[in-house]
């Protein structure tokens, strides 16, 4: 069956079809104008949008999403900063601290389809989801949706060069989950906000980033990870090497398995720091109670476009 179209002009409430017997609920692809566009709106919010910090790209990433469509249609609905001390002053809430208190998040990171839907329903808007099927049917996925300007949060196994933030398909050193954002397709690349530099869009190729969608679990994210507050040598070389050195480090770094046990008391409760001594150095276990959720990470081949309610 063909695609029921064209989308713009459908419906409120409209299910399409794909060839095969593939459906997407595309509720309220035609609210907006023709002529505009994810890329459009992306283009105009661009300059306000942060860098993510810490294990946050899922919740940069949704940010991103909400602040373009909010262009496009303003009644739909607001949400706090991904971190606090990014709203004004006196803020009492964050995107952060709803994953943090709601999902049993350590940093902010979100580990699997159930945690982004979740989260995404619980500030007011829908998603549409992709969890399994054939390569082409992720095409179409994502063509369809961001036609009908619904940005696409995307997982893949991620790795950086000199050009920054990258999917690769194969684990490398450095390579782990990663979300990001896509808003449109360009011949045969997808376009996309990756969250560590959210100011200008990324091109890369619909076959890289599929491929390494579908390994996103090949890396599970970390379990212990300590935020260096001051120096502290013996410890920092414990670290892996991009730990920074010297007075005033202020950076959270992975620790593959934690070190010097005897002298951490890690909290059970996911995201609480802990550490026997002067506080220069807090351990972060994100493993949740009984060391299981970092476990559970499953991404793989997870597409979810991002719906106004």
């Amino acid at each position: 069956m063909p695609l029921i179209g064209p989308l713009a002009p459908v419906s409120e409430r409209t299910f399409v079809i794909f060839a095969g017997g593939f459906g997407i609920d595309c509720e309220r692809c035609g609210r907006y104008p023709p002529t505009m566009s994810l890329v459009d709106s992306y283009n105009r919010v661009s300059s306000t949008l942060r860098d993510q910090v810490q294990g946050t790209c899922g919740i940069y990433s949704f940010y991103t999403a909400v602040c373009i469509l909010r262009d496009m249609d303003p009644s739909c609905p607001t949400v706090p900063s991904p971190k606090k001390s990014e709203a004004g002053p006196g803020a009492t809430v964050s995107l952060r601290q709803y994953a943090k208190r709601e999902l049993k998040s350590g940093q902010g990171e979100i580990l699997t389809e159930v945690e982004m839907t979740t989260f995404v329903k619980a500030w007011g808007y829908k998603v549409a989801t992709f969890v399994e099927g054939t390569y082409s049917k992720r095409q179409d996925f994502i063509t369809l949706q961001t036609k009908a300007n619904h940005p696409v949060l995307v997982p893949y196994l991620a790795d950086e060069d000199n050009t920054g933030i990258i999917p690769v398909s194969t684990v490398t050193a450095g390579a782990g989950a990663h979300w990001s954002l896509i808003i449109g397709t360009k011949g045969k690349d997808v376009i996309v906000v990756e969250p560590n530099a959210p100011r200008a869009v990324k091109e890369w190729a619909m076959d890289s980033l599929l491929k390494s969608n579908a390994a996103a679990d090949s890396v599970k994210f970390v379990r212990f990870w300590a935020k260096v507050v001051m120096d502290k040598p013996e410890l920092q070389r414990q670290l892996k090497p991009k730990a920074a050195r010297g007075p005033k480090v202020d950076s959270i770094r992975s620790i593959n398995p934690v070190p010097d046990k005897d002298n951490w008391t890690p909290s059970w409760k996911s995201g609480q720091p802990g550490y026997r001594g002067t506080g220069e150095v807090s351990l972060y276990d994100l493993g949740g109670v009984g060391g299981s959720r970092h476990t559970n990470q499953k991404l793989n081949n997870v597409l979810i476009a991002i719906l106004p309610p």
